[in-house]
Parts: C-alpha cells; structure tokens; sequence
C-alpha cells in the first residue's frame, strides 16, 4: 500500500510539474516567436501543458496494461445498463452545471464552442483557427479519457482493489480529482463522473466502458452544454 501511495504522488507529481513547465515555455515562445498576443499563448500554452502531461500518464499506463491487462468481469453489466450509463453520461454535464447556478448562482460557462474561441483567435486564418479548435477537442475528448481512465481505473485501481472496492474507488477518485486543480467547487463537479466511471470499472472490470463514458461526457461538456441550458433561462 505505501509503495502504491508513493509511486502515485511520483507519477502525479511529474505530471503536475511537467504541466506547469510545458505552459510556461510554450507560452513564451508562442508570444516571442510566433508574437500571438496573450490570450491566444495563454489558451495554446494550456493545450501544449496538457498534451505533455497526459503523455507522462499515458507511458506509465500503457507499460502496466501490457504486463497487466484489464481482466473483463464475467456477467458484467448488459445492453440495457451500459444504455442508461450512457444516458447518464450525456446528462451529468447539464445536471452539474444546472446545480451550481441554482445552488451557488455561478453563472453558467460555454464550454469552448466554436463562437467562444473565435472571440480569443480573431484575425486568425481560418484554417489555422480550425486545426486548433479540433485539436483541442482531441486532446479533451479522446486523449483525456483514454489517458486518465487508463492512469487511475487501470494502473492505479489494480494496485489499490486488494484493498477493498470502497478504499479503491475513493483513493482513485481523490486522486483522478486532484489533478483537476478548478478549486473546491469545480473538484466537487467532477464528483458525478468519478463515480459513474468507478462504477462502471467495478460492474465491468475493465476501463474500456469508463473511457466511452467519461468522453461523451466531456464532449457534451465542452460542445456547449452551458449555451444550450442558456436557451431556457
């Protein structure tokens, strides 16, 4: 168990410090070679910062899940329950964000939709203004799933299920939450998805489901959910 908490905050640790300097030095040189004007370094920093850090993720689990792969649980869950975890998926993005404007009045956020970027990235050319639209929805909706589901429903929940399913999914949950540095409150939005994915890795034994999952979720999150819950306001 000590090992697992220590090889954790190493791994972890090494993502958050390869996040931060892979922002700072693509956001310098985005200014002062290619002389983006701070809005557009600072977005394209964040974008360069994710994808090297995910890839520290992604070596580390890709490296177990060859010499451990993911053993499927016999008589998982069926077409009907994977139909509602879907559902669910789809609906937690407008849920969470409903919530924290009734609770807490927080004004809702569109994700990065194509009218929110096109107001950082005016007088970009086109194409290049599109490239970096669909890369962006790449890196969060296809890499970010594949990678942290992999990292803490795989690598990490393998080493912790020993434990107790209870221990596991609440250390990989706490974990998966942490590199999500939004403050108290935005930690506490990802708390719906954290336990549909655990769920959905405990019924399965797999993070093949909670991939799926957590990237229809994130594609509804960031394709505008806040716009289209705007039309109801």
């Amino acid at each position: 168990m000590a090992t697992t908490i220590w090889s954790l905050l190493l791994w972890l640790g090494l993502f958050l410090v390869t996040q931060v300097f892979a922002i700072g030095l693509s956001g310098e040189f985005l200014k002062t070679i290619l002389g983006l004007d701070a809005v557009a370094a600072g977005t394209n920093a964040i974008l360069c910062g994710a994808i090297a850090s995910y890839a520290v993720l992604f070596v580390v689990a890709r490296r177990d899940a060859i010499l451990f792969p993911a053993v499927p649980r016999k008589g998982g869950l069926g077409v009907a329950a994977k139909g509602l975890l879907i559902t669910t998926a789809i609906l937690l993005p407008f849920a969470v964000l409903g919530l924290r404007k009734l609770l807490f009045g927080i004004d809702l956020q569109p994700g990065p939709s194509p009218i929110a970027l096109a107001k950082q990235f005016q007088g970009f050319d086109v194409f290049v203004f599109w490239s970096l639209f669909i890369l962006w929805q790449g890196v969060f909706i296809i890499i970010a799933p594949i990678v942290e589901e992999s990292f803490f429903r795989q690598w990490l929940w393998r080493r912790l299920e020993e434990r107790g399913l209870w221990l596991t999914i609440g250390l990989s949950g706490a974990a998966f939450l942490l590199i999500h540095l939004r403050g108290a409150l935005g930690m506490l939005s990802l708390l719906p998805l954290t336990l549909l994915v655990s769920f959905a890795r405990a019924k399965t034994g797999s993070p093949k489901l909670g991939m799926w999952l957590h990237g229809i979720n994130n594609f509804i999150a960031f394709a505008g959910a806040g716009m289209v819950l705007r039309l109801f306001q």
